[in-house]
C-alpha cells in the first residue's frame, strides 16, 4: 500500500471515530435520583440520555418481594471516560458509566458498605472509602484503574483491627502529597496515612489536644497551598442528669461514655455536634511535619461544622453550626503556620427553624479568568448567595429559588450544589420539597426548575482529554517558536484582509479540516513518490501527518472554545466540591 493511502485511510478513521451515538464534548450535569440516571444540558432544557431505574438501579428486595432502590452515596467523574457512583445499601458495587454516551458499562465489586469516592489524576485511579465493620472486611477500602475498570488490584487497608467500630470515614489524595493519602474513621482519634503505591496503611498519628470530651476525627478537606488538613473533631457529652452538658437526651438514647477516665450516660460523635460540650471545633494538622497545629473552635459563638477550601488554596471556609448565620473565612500562611481569620460573613438566610445545625453541606466554586466566587444554598431557606472572592470585602448577592416555604413537619435535608464546569449554570437539589433547580449565576435567575425529583446525586462532567492535547500541541509550538516566527509573516502580508467570516457561519468541521489536509499531504506525497527518494518521502510523511493531526485537534479547540465564550462566564468548580451523602 502506498503511504499515501496508508494516511488517508488513517485519518479518515480519526474523524469517524466519532460515532452518532456518542455525546458533544460540551459539559453535562448528570443527575442520579429515584427516576434512574439522567445527563443534561448545563442549562436544563435538553436531556440527552436517561437511564431508567429498571436498568439503572438495584433490586434490594427478595424474588417474591422485590424492592428496587435507587440511591447512590457518592458519585464522581474522572474527566476523562468515566462516571462512577457507589450504590448506598443493599449491593457492595460501584457502578460505572461511559461519559461520552450515558450508558451504563457495568457494576464492579468492591469493600463492603462504599461510600466516598475519590479520584487521583496523577495516578489516573478512583480510590473507594468503605464503611462495614472491621471483622467482616479484609480492606476497608479499594481502588480502581480510570482506565480500566474490570483491572484488579489488590489492597490491605486496614483502619482498625479487631473493633466493633464501622470504617466509614473520609480520604484526602493530590498531586501535592504525592503517594501518600490521609484518612480519617468515624469514632477514632487517628488520622491515618496511606501508602498509594504498596496499598497499605503506613502509619497512625494519634491527635490528642488535652480535651477528655474528644472521641474522634471525622469531616476533613486538604489545601494544597500550605499542604495542612483541616479535620473536624468529634467529642463526647453527658445527658439525662442535673449537671450533664444537656439535660435531654434526644431521640437517638444513650450510652455509657468516658470522660477523663469517669463512666457517665451520655452520646458522642454528631449527636453531641454544636451542643456545649462540642468546643474543640476543626484541627490544622500539617501533613509535611506530620504534626498538629492548633485548632479552630467557633464560627461567632457557635460550633464550627464542614470546612471546606478554594481550588487554589487561597482561602478556607468554615460554615457553622448556627443555622447559616455566619460563615468564617480564613487565609492559610507558610506551611507549618497557623491560618489566620480573614473575614466573617453575616448571612440572610432564615435561621429560625433550626438554630443550632449547619444550614450548608456543600458548595460550589467558582474560578474562571474573570470570577472568584463560591455559591451556597441554605437547607433552612429557598434562597442561594453568591459569595464574590474577588474584592477585599467579599459581596453577597441572593437569588430566590422558589416561593415555596417549609411546614413546621418538614424535614431538613441538606441541598447540594454543583457548578457545570465552563457554563454560567449551577443546579441546587432540594431534596425535602422534591425540585430541582437550575440557576443562571450571570443572569442570577432560576432559568429551569424540575419537580417531582428527589435528586441525591448531581455531578458535573466534563472531558478534558481533547483539551489536554490541545494544551500540550500549544506549548510545543510554544517552545518551538511556531507562533512567534509567525506573528512577523502576517505583519508582512498584504494589507487586503479577507473578508471576515460571518458570526453564524459554522467552523468547519473536523472532517472537513481533516479532508483538506489528507488531499494536500497525497498531493505532496505522489511529487515524493514519484521522485523515488525514500528521505524525502519520510520527512513530507512525517511533516504532513503532523500537520494534519495539527488541523484537526486545533479545530476541534478553536469551535470548544467559539461554543466556551457564548455560554460561559467570560472567561473552575472546585475539585473537590466534596459531596456529602
Amino acid at each position: 500500500m502506498k503511504l499515501s493511502s496508508a494516511l488517508t485511510t488513517f485519518f479518515v478513521g480519526v474523524v469517524g471515530a466519532q460515532r452518532p451515538d456518542r455525546f458533544s464534548r460540551h459539559p453535562k450535569l448528570w443527575m442520579f435520583s429515584p427516576n434512574g440516571v439522567q445527563v443534561y444540558t448545563p442549562d436544563g432544557s435538553q436531556e440527552v440520555s436517561s437511564i431508567a431505574p429498571d436498568q439503572a438501579c438495584h433490586d434490594i428486595g427478595t424474588p417474591d418481594e422485590p424492592n428496587l432502590r435507587c440511591y447512590w452515596a457518592d458519585a464522581i467523574s474522572d474527566g476523562h471516560k468515566y462516571v462512577w457512583a457507589t450504590v448506598w445499601r443493599g449491593h457492595d458495587v460501584v457502578d460505572v458509566f461511559h461519559m461520552d454516551t450515558g450508558k451504563l458499562i457495568g457494576s464492579f465489586g468492591t469493600c463492603g458498605a462504599p461510600r466516598d469516592l475519590d479520584y487521583h489524576p496523577l495516578r489516573e485511579e478512583i480510590w473507594v472509602h468503605c464503611s462495614d465493620f472491621s471483622d467482616m472486611e479484609s480492606s476497608h477500602m479499594d481502588v480502581f484503574s480510570s482506565a480500566s475498570p474490570s483491572a484488579a488490584a489488590e489492597t490491605r487497608v486496614m483502619l482498625h483491627n479487631n473493633t466493633e467500630a464501622r470504617s466509614y470515614g473520609k480520604l484526602v489524595v493530590h498531586d501535592s502529597l504525592g503517594d501518600v493519602a490521609f484518612s480519617t474513621v468515624y469514632g477514632q482519634s487517628y488520622i491515618y496515612r496511606i501508602n498509594l503505591a504498596e496499598k497499605v496503611v503506613e502509619k497512625s498519628i494519634s491527635i490528642d489536644n488535652g480535651n477528655p470530651k474528644l472521641s474522634g476525627l471525622y469531616e476533613m478537606a486538604y489545601n494544597p497551598k500550605n499542604r495542612h488538613l483541616y479535620v473536624r473533631s468529634q467529642v463526647c457529652c453527658t445527658c439525662g442528669f442535673e449537671g450533664a452538658d444537656t439535660l435531654e437526651c434526644g431521640r437517638y438514647g444513650t450510652a455509657n461514655v468516658t470522660v477523663d477516665g469517669v463512666e457517665y450516660q451520655g452520646q458522642c460523635g454528631r449527636h453531641c455536634a454544636g451542643g456545649p460540650a462540642d468546643t474543640i471545633g476543626v484541627f490544622e494538622f500539617d501533613t509535611v511535619g506530620e504534626k498538629l497545629i492548633g485548632n479552630h473552635a467557633f464560627v461567632g459563638s457557635s460550633g464550627v461544622d464542614t470546612p471546606f477550601t478554594s481550588p487554589d488554596g487561597e482561602f478556607v471556609i468554615f460554615f457553622g453550626l448556627n443555622g447559616g448565620k455566619q460563615i468564617d473565612i480564613l487565609k492559610p500562611g507558610a506551611n507549618g503556620e497557623m491560618s489566620m481569620a480573614y473575614k466573617t460573613l453575616d448571612m440572610d438566610f432564615n435561621s429560625t427553624i433550626a438554630e443550632d445545625i449547619s444550614a450548608f453541606d456543600d458548595f460550589a466554586w467558582v474560578q474562571t479568568a474573570d470570577k472568584n466566587l463560591f455559591v451556597v444554598a441554605s437547607a433552612t431557606d429557598f434562597k442561594l448567595a453568591l459569595v464574590d472572592m474577588s474584592q477585599s470585602d467579599p459581596a453577597v448577592e441572593y437569588i430566590t429559588l422558589s416561593d415555596k416555604t417549609f411546614g413546621p413537619d418538614d424535614r431538613i435535608r441538606d441541598r447540594q450544589i454543583e457548578w457545570v464546569q465552563g457554563s454560567n449554570y449551577v443546579w441546587v437539589s432540594g431534596r425535602t420539597e422534591a425540585q430541582v433547580y437550575v440557576v443562571d449565576i450571570v443572569k442570577k435567575e432560576v432559568v429551569k426548575t424540575f419537580t417531582d425529583v428527589e435528586a441525591n446525586k448531581l455531578v458535573s462532567v466534563k472531558s478534558r482529554q481533547y483539551e489536554n492535547i490541545a494544551d500540550m500541541v500549544n506549548q510545543v509550538f510554544d517552545e518551538n517558536g511556531v507562533w512567534e516566527a509567525r506573528v512577523p509573516a502576517q505583519q508582512e502580508a498584504p494589507a487586503q484582509a479577507a473578508p471576515a467570516r460571518p458570526m453564524s457561519d459554522p467552523l468547519p468541521s473536523s472532517e472537513d479540516v481533516a479532508n483538506s489536509a489528507v488531499s494536500s499531504a497525497n498531493s505532496a506525497l505522489s511529487d515524493s513518490e514519484s521522485s523515488g527518494s525514500s528521505n524525502t518521502l519520510s520527512i513530507a510523511a512525517l511533516a504532513i501527518s503532523c500537520v494534519a493531526i495539527v488541523a484537526v485537534v486545533t479545530n476541534f479547540y478553536m469551535s470548544q472554545q467559539k461554543q466556551a465564550s457564548d455560554d460561559t462566564i467570560a472567561g473552575k468548580k472546585s475539585q473537590v466540591p466534596p459531596s456529602v451523602a
